[in-house]
């Protein structure tokens, strides 16, 4: 189900950014398009005005001029900036007048164009010596400048048909496309290997929580099934004696309450274990006297440290703490019930209560068997017992997990060192303000 889930979440975001990939890499071909387009489009539109001064034609640029056979103007030049174009003057037949030419080319190719251009004169391209040409015709405009100085139309109608080379300019756009292409692809590739080891870092602690979720089901299914089987035992003993006085089988109704209680206990503490996993819990921090509620803790205590014969040594300075009782002191419950189960006959467990500045330290300090190393990183997950403990029925391997779960919920933070055959220690330190 994770590997659905990872893969999923990779086809998302890839779709994602392969979407917002194409869009800028066709923002960025288009909008170089555009410019080029314009560009050529400004050129080609380009109106350029003949001045007939005396019989003689004049240009602001530099222009060498020739006549053919037929007597028809060719004008070379160069004009910066235009790019690389020529300009043919036609009568209204569309037979050639003039031609001004940036290029060489021979009068055959100069009389294909105008032929071409002439049939279609809403513009176009056309193919002329192995390169691309865009055209565009319009009416000419040319005057007649006299001696004295009068300006005279020309009477007969002509037409300019400009030639635009926009081979280069598709080349360019042809190179960028293919550069688009290498990038985007080069881009993709990179994105789906970060994808993969991002999903895979963030699908990692889900994996870690699904798995402590199946072993919490397995670990709960089975502690439930140790109280069932008593009390599915017993009964079917009683069953089997029916007619046997109460009194007489006391010993299997003892057994079935063991059972029910046992059951009762450890539900108890599966309830109490998902209330502390809630992740948004309604907390009232107020000021505690940490003193006194440690006071109410060990009275609570006195009895059982009686029994063994514990002797309960304690170093407490008064502090005042924000944070929530009832949950601190369910907390402390917690670590002084773990200190007296094991602490042996005898025994001695200390208690200390540090007060600095914005923190506050208690300790909590059992002398006996200890835990030793390789038990310790497992020491607060549910269900974990030593296996000196394992089997104890009054352990259900919950009580450290709650104790760190409620540690959390308090900002503050659990943590357990442990000497074997000598002692352990747990410390709790919470911040002054919670």
């Amino acid at each position: 189900m994770l590997k659905k889930f990872r893969n999923r979440l990779i086809l998302m975001i890839m779709g994602l950014i392969t979407i917002i990939l194409v869009i800028a890499l066709l923002a960025v071909y288009t909008v170089t398009s555009l410019r080029l387009q314009s560009e050529n489009e400004e050129r080609l539109n380009r109106t350029e005005e003949l001045y007939i001064t005396d019989g003689e034609l004049q240009f602001d640029d530099t222009l060498t001029t020739e006549t053919t056979e037929d007597g028809q103007l060719t004008f070379n030049r160069i004009s910066p900036g235009l790019g690389v174009y020529f300009n043919m003057l036609v009568d209204k037949d569309g037979q050639l007048v003039m031609i001004d030419s940036t290029v060489k080319l021979s009068q055959k190719q100069y009389e294909k164009a105008a032929q071409l251009a002439w049939k279609n004169q809403k513009g176009g391209v056309v193919q002329l010596a192995d390169r691309e040409w865009q055209y565009a015709v319009a009416p000419a405009v040319a005057s007649l400048i006299t001696d004295q100085k009068q300006r005279i139309s020309q009477q007969k109608p002509t037409y300019q048909i400009r030639f635009l080379d926009i081979t280069d300019s598709k080349n360019v756009l042809a190179s960028l496309r293919r550069t688009l292409l290498i990038v985007g692809g080069l881009l993709l590739i990179f994105f789906f290997l970060l994808t993969i080891f991002f999903s895979n870092y963030a699908v990692k602690p889900i994996a870690q929580a699904w798995k402590k979720q199946q072993q919490f089901i397995t670990d709960a299914s089975h502690e439930l099934k140790t109280p069932l089987s008593i009390i599915q035992a017993n009964t079917d003993v009683l069953y089997a004696n029916k007619t046997d006085k109460i009194e007489d089988q006391i010993k299997w109704v003892d057994y079935i309450s063991k059972g029910t209680k046992r059951m009762e206990n450890l539900v108890n503490s599966l309830l109490y274990q998902a209330r502390v996993d809630t992740t948004d819990p309604e907390l009232t921090f107020t000021e505690t006297e940490i003193a006194e509620l440690l006071q109410q803790v060990f009275a609570s205590y006195e009895y059982r440290l009686s029994v063994k014969n514990i002797s309960l040594e304690t170093a407490i300075t008064p502090a005042l703490l924000k944070t929530e009782p009832t949950l601190l002191k369910k907390l402390l419950e917690i670590l002084m019930d773990n200190a007296v189960k094991y602490t042996d006959k005898d025994g001695i467990i200390t208690v200390r209560l540090l007060a600095e500045k914005n923190s506050v330290t208690i300790l909590v300090k059992n002398f006996g068997e200890g835990i030793t190393a390789e038990h310790l990183p497992k020491l607060f997950d549910r269900f974990y017992r030593v296996d000196e403990s394992r089997h104890s029925e009054n352990s259900y391997g919950l009580g450290l997990s709650i104790a760190k779960g409620i540690t959390e919920q308090l900002c503050g933070d659990l943590s357990v060192e442990s000497q074997p055959g000598a002692y352990t220690l747990f410390t709790i330190k919470l911040p002054r303000k919670g």
